[in-house]
């Protein structure tokens, strides 16, 4: 396993310089490597936008990747799909994970999290705010439901 970062003489770098990979050798990590070669994008996270590179062109395009990859119907298919998941399973909240292919069908791999990781760089800017949003209704449903009509087997003062 080969692990290529910028030169000692680089200056500090900014995430900038990850994304257009300035300070990289390009020409020398394909020829360590080789080809085909699995590569996660510079601003990626979790399992989202690997690929397999097979030229230097397709490793310096999957690096660079963009994660608004989601047409707007893709995006509709996910979230749907999502909301029948989440209906069948029983969950007010979960985490679902998809794999894409190239002709953008969306097949849900993960759908057993009930309790997902919703931090920023988890979800990523595109879903962070729906998800935020989200669960500050719904903790707000569950209160003003037990406050309003709280179940007579229940102590006082608790949920």
């Amino acid at each position: 396993m080969s692990t290529h970062l910028p030169p000692k003489e680089a200056p500090a770098l900014k995430q900038a310089d990850f994304k257009y990979h300035q300070w990289f050798d390009w020409d020398r990590i394909a020829a360590d490597l080789g080809f085909p070669v699995v590569i996660k994008p510079a601003g990626g996270w979790e399992a989202i936008g690997v690929n397999i590179a097979h030229n230097l062109d397709e490793l310096i395009h999957y690096y660079n990747f963009d994660p608004e990859f989601l047409s707007p119907e893709v995006g509709k298919k996910v979230v749907d799909s999502c909301k029948i998941i989440n209906r069948a399973l029983g969950y007010a909240i979960n985490s679902v994970e998809f794999f894409i292919d190239e002709a953008g069908n969306a097949q849900a791999i993960d759908f057993n999290n009930p309790v997902p990781d919703g931090r920023r760089h988890a979800l990523g800017p595109v879903f962070y705010e729906d998800y935020q949003q989200a669960a500050v209704e719904l903790i707000t449903d569950v209160v003003v439901t037990h406050v309003t009509h709280p179940p007579s087997t229940q102590a006082p003062g608790s949920f």
